[in-house]
């Protein structure tokens, strides 16, 4: 009979890794390493920074950040988003990288990453209170926005046309813009 022993690593073990330009995240003290997304995942998650970070130019409400960029929000549990956002008055949870839980965090789908992003990171971001996830999904073309309400993601709330948030008051992320082919 073989037993399985299951070593689950921190932060602190994250850190001792070689740089080769994987991206690695943990997950339930699991070590996530994932391949480099496509060319039409990055794009995607540029044309969310650029427009995101252009009104945060006009309207210093905050800092928008893409990956790589670890999130710490526990030793056990670091992911990787593609985009997190972090409103001004709680930037002492910006450092190196993010100590905390950000405002915002988007995620843009991959066939690697989906049930991970789907199930996994957001029942992650709910547990430690991240206000708003996206899950964008580049093959159906939408953003799935789920809000925290009393400590709980709302069933998510497809959006087709115009990305609007509470967090970012005045902002209005035209998707066709952003899903349209470079």
């Amino acid at each position: 009979m073989t037993t399985a022993i299951s070593t689950k690593i921190t932060y602190d073990d994250l850190l001792k890794t070689p740089e080769d330009n994987r991206l690695r995240e943990i997950i339930d003290g699991e070590l996530i390493v994932s391949p480099s997304p496509s060319f039409e995942h990055q794009d995607i998650v540029g044309a969310l920074y650029r427009v995101i970070s252009d009104f945060l130019d006009r309207n210093p409400i905050g800092r928008v950040a893409f990956a790589s960029l670890d999130t710490v929000l526990a030793s056990n549990q670091v992911p990787q988003s593609d985009l997190v956002y972090v409103r001004r008055e709680r930037m002492a949870i910006v450092e190196r990288v993010v100590s905390g839980a950000p405002d915002l965090v988007v995620e843009v789908l991959s066939e690697h990453s989906r049930r991970r992003d789907e199930v996994r990171k957001r029942e992650l971001y709910e547990q430690f209170g991240v206000p708003e996830y996206w899950i964008v999904d580049p093959e159906a073309d939408h953003v799935t926005v789920y809000r925290l309400a009393n400590g709980v993601y709302n069933s998510g709330t497809i959006i087709r046309t115009t990305l609007t948030t509470p967090l970012l008051p005045g902002l209005e992320i035209q998707l066709a813009r952003v899903f349209a082919p470079r």
